[in-house]
């Protein structure tokens, strides 16, 4: 629909990576539930809710109060596409919650009970593209992994500036 068109159209990389990453979940869900596998589906989410939580929001809490409009406007319909979409992934397990997040976030519907499972067609991002920005965030992420624990080792805090970061 819609909103899924701008949600991914943001230049964004945090942007492309979580929706990436919903489209990822949704399909993942979709295949777990269509064998009637409910635990493998259930536990997908608290995966995405780690995704969403400590990467894509704690680093995008900038542009949330951005003076930039569109990278701000960009941030926010990012973020409402995902809970949204999230809420109706959601609904068969946590009910109230996903109702709950369905209704803050605007949906279309009086109930996200009353919505379709959501779709993977027509993705305007390829499977093969969103494959790529989820390897090249894996990546970035490790990096930052191995940069906190060097970091640590040092006795350095993580919001503590550094002058250089060096591999050697």
């Amino acid at each position: 629909g819609a909103t899924r068109g701008l949600a991914t159209r943001s230049r964004n990389a945090l942007d492309r990576w979580i929706v990436a990453r919903l489209h990822e979940t949704i399909r993942d869900m979709t295949e777990a539930m269509d064998r009637y596998d409910v635990v493998t589906a259930g536990r997908l989410i608290p995966n995405f809710v780690d995704d969403l939580s400590t990467w894509y929001l704690r680093r995008s809490r900038e542009r949330f109060k951005s003076g930039k409009k569109s990278d701000r406007d960009a941030a926010l319909r990012t973020t409402s596409y995902v809970l949204r979409t999230f809420a109706q992934l959601i609904a068969p397990f946590m009910p109230f919650l996903a109702e709950h997040i369905y209704k803050e976030v605007g949906g279309g519907l009086e109930s996200v009970h009353l919505e379709e499972w959501t779709s993977m067609e027509n993705q305007e991002l390829g499977i093969k593209k969103q494959e790529e920005i989820l390897n090249a965030m894996t990546a970035v992420r490790a990096i930052c992994e191995i940069g906190h624990s060097l970091r640590s080792e040092a006795g350095i805090k993580v919001r503590q500036a550094l002058s250089n970061f060096q591999f050697s």
